[in-house]
């Protein structure tokens, strides 16, 4: 087995992908930026090392995505499911990128890469990974998954002739996953990978303009309505949001909507944990951001099937969005009792 340890070791991939031709590459369900910016950004450098490619999510990306050039590239499961199941199955090597359970795939797709005997690789930035990677690049202090990329793309030399799209698909999932680059877990190597990034010919205005600058009419009511129904819990310094999915319809609901919402209640001063609940499609979700020690992915896992990192973190919930927020406020308040 060969694997890359946390640390600025990077290398093994073209070791691990000696005799093969045609590579699957997935990310997980409900993509952000940096699912799609690393599948863009990887696919990308291995069809220039003259590779073959299937790349493809689970399900739909916001459709802000579509702003930038290069997202061509992917393909979406939930649209032709057979067609991509038969392409993945001629494969020689599967990756995955930015997730670290094959449920993260989705039902159907997750059972497939549970059941294939396909080598299985892993690039990905998640605590507690399953152990089903052959290889893998992990490293939790990581703040994206495309920090990793670039990484081992350096390390094997096929970073210098990236072209400017793919080194922006990368830049965007940075941009994304750091909360352009504000959140704690951003380090000096983060922004020198940015460096290269820019110097290939990432652009930010364009990026900032994509992700940041098209919301329309309809996201902001949704934010509206959502704004409308928040608590704030002094005593633990907690904010939390809900959104009933009466509400979605109502406001016509499209996919990447609420991309963002969860992270307003921390801009509230003296807050560190903000949790927002919505109910879509019959299910329940949860999307939880923290300040400083306040660990949200321990607490994800406790209450909501879920996980991430210490700062950002989700999962999924039974029932109603009122039971999901008291067992919350239960733990919160076992929490400071003792």
């Amino acid at each position: 087995m060969i694997e890359v340890h946390t640390g600025p070791d990077y290398s093994g991939l073209s070791e691990w992908l000696k005799g093969a031709r045609r590579i699957g590459l997935v990310s997980h369900l409900n993509p952000d930026g940096d699912a799609v910016g690393s599948l863009i950004g990887l696919t990308t450098a291995l069809e220039m090392a003259h590779f073959e490619c299937v790349a493809l999510v689970p399900n739909a990306y916001p459709d802000s995505f579509r702003r930038l050039p290069g997202i061509e590239k992917i393909r979406v499961f939930d649209r032709e499911s057979e067609a991509l199941l038969r392409e993945l199955e001629t494969c020689d090597r599967l990756l995955t990128l930015d997730f670290n359970r094959l449920d993260r795939a989705g039902e159907r797709l997750g059972e497939w890469f549970e059941q294939s005997a396909i080598p299985k690789g892993m690039i990905d930035h998640h605590e507690q990974p399953a152990d089903y990677a052959a290889w893998r690049c992990w490293e939790t202090a990581a703040p994206s998954t495309c920090e990793l990329v670039w990484a081992c793309l350096k390390n094997e030399g096929w970073h210098t002739a990236l072209p400017a799209f793919a080194a922006q698909w990368l830049y965007v999932g940075m941009v994304t996953d750091t909360g352009s680059f504000r959140f704690p877990s951003v380090r000096p190597q983060t922004h020198h990978t940015a460096a290269d990034l820019l110097a290939l010919g990432a652009r930010p205005e364009v990026v900032h303009q994509a992700l940041f600058e098209g919301d329309s009419p309809r996201r902001l009511r949704l934010f509206g309505a959502a704004y409308q129904t928040f608590e704030v819990w002094d005593a633990h310094r907690t904010v939390v949001f809900r959104l009933e999915e009466a509400q979605l319809v109502e406001q016509g609901y499209e996919k990447g909507d609420t991309e963002g919402l969860v992270n307003m209640g921390l801009t509230l001063e003296g807050m560190e944990l903000s949790a927002f609940f919505v109910i879509r499609e019959g299910k329940g979700k949860v999307s939880l951001r923290s300040k400083g020690d306040r660990d949200v992915n321990a607490l994800a896992a406790a209450l909501y099937r879920g996980g991430g990192h210490r700062n950002a973190a989700g999962g999924s919930f039974d029932g109603s969005i009122d039971a999901a927020i008291a067992a919350l406020k239960s733990h919160l308040d076992q929490s400071l009792a003792s």
